[in-house]
């Protein structure tokens, strides 16, 4: 399954929200420097679906600040953003 994520780096408060249009949108602490923000998502995604970080890919947009991430099928989320 593919989630469209919105990342937003540096920011001074953490978080996870949904756009009107579905998108999850993070807050993240990490800079886009030498992949520590992609780290930081797949982290938050695997921790709000309830999967193993290693079932949580970066499917497009590596170097861009909306992103596709890949989780396994069926998953839901298992704890509310926030």
């Amino acid at each position: 399954m593919i989630i469209d994520v919105r990342v937003k780096p540096r920011s001074k408060r953490l978080g996870a929200e949904f756009d009107a249009d579905g998108t999850l949108v993070l807050k993240i602490h990490e800079p886009p420097v030498d992949g520590k923000a992609n780290k930081a998502i797949i982290e938050k995604v695997a921790e709000l679906y309830g999967v193993a970080k290693s079932q949580v890919t970066i499917a497009s947009g590596e170097s861009a600040r909306t992103k596709r991430i890949q989780i396994p099928d069926g998953s839901t989320l298992r704890r509310a953003p926030g």
